[in-house]
């Protein structure tokens, strides 16, 4: 009798837990259900449908190109880009200025294009001491040569349309290379480290820039007129920095200039005069075509006689009053052995807004 009761409980347990399975498995089933209506709502939902419009790519093959099955954040209505320092002239200010893979306007950068023995290093270590900004020295005209690794890969079209075999990858959006190029500039400037390897304070904000008196390099003998290199510089300017103030800084005294480059580069020949009054006319040509909201014109003969030439760079940035030297600095040269290589802004000098349209015609040194 004992025996018949266990073996009826153990019966009614089993059918119990049975019956338990099926009803877990039935709401996992519904679940399931419930999520895949989900999915089918969202994805047909034209807030979730993301328009690219700017890819490499425009050639449809084995690939599908309809993006109702995938969401992104809106970086621009976001605002992930700074709307005082994109210039309207950049690809920041269109509806779609970037893909939830890359965002090439995230970063500001502050570019000095500037000619040998011109007071670039001053020039570059005055903005360095500007709120929210850290420049870079010479980086051996990088621009250029990320200009010529991309055409090495992304010029061969076998490669860039290629979705299957040996070289297959996915589309690549257009920003995809701006990114990267930033990528490594970035990590060529990188912010103060604690000793411990940790950032000493968020640099996401922070305006990054770098100086460099090569980006014509090689170009004077080109197959191209001058003009036509302008135009190229122009447009690789904007490709890989979207978000860039430009300053060029040439200098106008030709035969001070060139006794001050022999001795520091001991160059001599009327071919390096030559090739000095080519690079003044085609960085004075690149700062108009840039225009006066993304590019600014110094020449040193002024500035380093007038502190008040740099302070007028300072207001076009969109920095206070409050950050306007009061002396020059100097630095990489003889003259100045003794001069000063650093000196304090006032504590309320800060970031405010970029000059207006008007402000920058009427501070532009074009």
């Amino acid at each position: 009798m004992i025996v018949a009761y266990f073996i009826g409980f153990s019966t009614s347990c089993l059918v119990m837990t049975a019956n338990n399975h099926i009803k877990h498995a039935a709401d996992i089933i519904k679940h399931a259900a419930d999520i895949h209506t989900l999915a089918i709502k969202t994805t047909s939902s034209p807030v979730a449908t993301v328009s690219r419009t700017t890819e490499i790519d425009t050639i449809e093959t084995a690939v599908t190109s309809d993006d109702s099955s995938f969401t992104t954040v809106d970086y621009h209505r976001n605002k992930f880009h700074h709307k005082d320092w994109c210039t309207n002239r950049s690809q920041c200010t269109t509806s779609d200025p970037g893909t939830d893979l890359c965002y090439p306007c995230q970063r500001r950068w502050l570019i000095l294009i500037c000619m040998g023995r011109s007071g670039s290093t001053t020039l570059n270590e005055m903005m360095n001491l500007l709120p929210g900004v850290r420049m870079a020295g010479e980086n051996n005209n990088l621009i250029s040569r990320m200009d010529s690794a991309e055409s090495t890969v992304m010029g061969k079209i076998n490669y860039v349309h290629r979705r299957l075999g040996p070289m297959r990858h996915e589309r690549i959006p257009s920003e995809s290379w701006s990114c990267a190029s930033q990528n490594l500039f970035e990590a060529i400037n990188p912010p103060r480290l604690s000793p411990q390897g940790r950032r000493v304070a968020t640099d996401e904000n922070t305006i990054l820039g770098f100086k460099t008196i090569s980006l014509f390099s090689g170009e004077m003998n080109s197959t191209s007129d001058q003009a036509s290199v302008i135009q190229k510089k122009v447009i690789l300017l904007r490709h890989l920095f979207p978000c860039a103030r430009f300053v060029g800084n040439v200098r106008s005294d030709h035969d001070a200039h060139m006794k001050s480059i022999q001795t520091a580069f001991k160059n001599h020949g009327s071919e390096v005069g030559a090739y000095y009054a080519w690079l003044e006319g085609a960085i004075r040509g690149l700062m108009k075509e840039l225009g006066p909201e993304q590019g600014y014109l110094l020449d040193s003969v002024s500035w380093t006689q007038n502190v008040s030439e740099v302070n007028s760079l300072v207001s076009w940035l969109g920095f206070s009053d409050e950050c306007h030297f009061e002396e020059l600095l100097a630095f990489n040269t003889n003259r100045y052995r003794h001069a000063k290589t650093t000196t304090a802004l006032s504590p309320k000098c800060r970031y405010v807004a970029t000059c207006t349209k008007q402000r920058c015609d009427d501070i532009s040194r074009l």
